[in-house]
């Protein structure tokens, strides 16, 4: 099983792509876009997972998107974890719309 996790649109969004319950490739985005804190989407580090485990965003069973950490006046609490079933060509029809404009 494959499986992408994402972190995204907060501090240091990054992605993992893990086989069978261990780590093929992990990056934070920043590592790529050379921007420290990068609070985008981790498009590249994404691609760069995706080609490191030599799979295709079609091939992934599971897509793993963390929500960031809340901070309230009450404290922080830990984000939330949503999980997707992927539709055959999301991953890679967003990438090529990413990175082809």
């Amino acid at each position: 099983m494959d499986i992408l996790g994402i972190s995204c649109y907060c501090h240091d969004p990054a992605a993992v792509l893990l086989r069978e319950c261990k780590i093929v490739a992990a990056a934070e985005e920043e590592r790529f876009t050379r921007i420290k804190h990068d609070y985008g989407f981790p498009s590249q580090a994404i691609k760069f997972c995706l080609e490191s485990g030599g799979i295709q965003g079609s091939d992934l069973d599971l897509v793993v998107v963390g929500e960031p950490l809340v901070v309230s006046p009450r404290g922080m609490r830990c984000g939330s974890f949503y999980c997707f079933g992927i539709d055959a060509l999301m991953i890679d029809s967003f990438l090529l719309k990413k990175h082809n404009g």
